[in-house]
């Protein structure tokens, strides 16, 4: 039944859960929304479909962002569809984010 409040209820349990430190992020996202889900530090295979996120075209406009520090663990764990690498940055590129980030000091 719409327009009693279910969204407004769903933002408050959201927002007292985190507030009351029950979790350390509460994630809401309506459904007919397109979202970008970013899970970050990914070590071993996670089943997405049993925590409720299809796989493959059934959510056109949705897309998920895994990060990992192996390759493997998001090419053959996670079946990952494109993998870019990260390299380590030249010690001038990293004082140039270094001071873009905390300020040219």
């Amino acid at each position: 039944m719409g327009g009693i409040g279910e969204t407004t209820l769903a933002k408050e349990v959201a927002w007292k859960a985190e507030n009351d430190k029950l979790f350390d992020q509460a994630v809401f996202a309506e459904k007919n929304k397109t979202i970008l889900m970013i899970l970050d530090n990914i070590w071993e295979n996670l089943d997405l479909l049993a925590v409720g996120i299809p796989h493959g075209n059934d959510h056109k406009g949705c897309k998920i962002l895994l990060t990992a520090r192996s390759e493997d663990t998001l090419s053959r764990k996670m079946d990952s569809k494109q993998n870019f690498s990260v390299g380590i940055l030249k010690e001038e590129e990293a004082w140039s984010l270094f001071k873009k980030m905390a300020g040219d000091y």
